[in-house]
């Protein structure tokens, strides 16, 4: 089992800039960066995270969202997956929520490998330094929180 310790430290220390609890359950946080598609740190269950690009032309297409089980010390990726309609299991978490299973080992590693250059790429761009916090919009109708889905 293969884990990603550089996303996930990337992921960590964006947290902790925006002042975002990784541990609060439903919550997300969505940031921005001139000239890339906006980034978004979801928990979606509670050893669960998910992390994913997106773009809104209509339609939210996410491009690409990793899920990754933080039950452990060292976050391992589940899933990738990519809009319109491209999901890759390579993993699953227990009924439990507990510990995971492997579902394809060797996509498991290239799923990792995936990861690392993603982190990379976050890094380079400059997302640790330069990412905003996407603030409510205050409408006619009042405050219109940004939702993740």
């Amino acid at each position: 089992m293969k884990t990603t310790l550089e996303l996930q430290d990337v992921i960590i220390r964006l947290a902790e800039k925006h002042g975002f609890d990784l541990n609060q359950s439903e919550h997300c946080l969505k940031l921005y960066l001139e000239g890339f598609m906006s980034l978004v740190i979801e928990r979606i269950a509670p050893d669960q995270i998910s992390v994913w690009h997106y773009q809104l032309h209509g339609d939210r297409m996410r491009d690409p969202e990793v899920v990754f089980f933080t039950g452990k010390k060292q976050w391992v990726p589940l899933r990738l997956e990519q809009s319109p309609g491209v999901c890759q299991f390579i993993m699953t978490a227990t009924d439990d929520n507990t510990s995971i299973e492997t579902i394809a080992s060797i996509r498991q590693a290239d799923l990792t490998r995936y990861c690392r250059i993603w982190a990379h790429n976050l890094h380079r761009q400059g997302w640790l330094e330069h990412s905003r916090r996407y603030s409510p919009m205050f409408t006619q109708q009042g405050w219109l929180e940004h939702s993740c889905r």
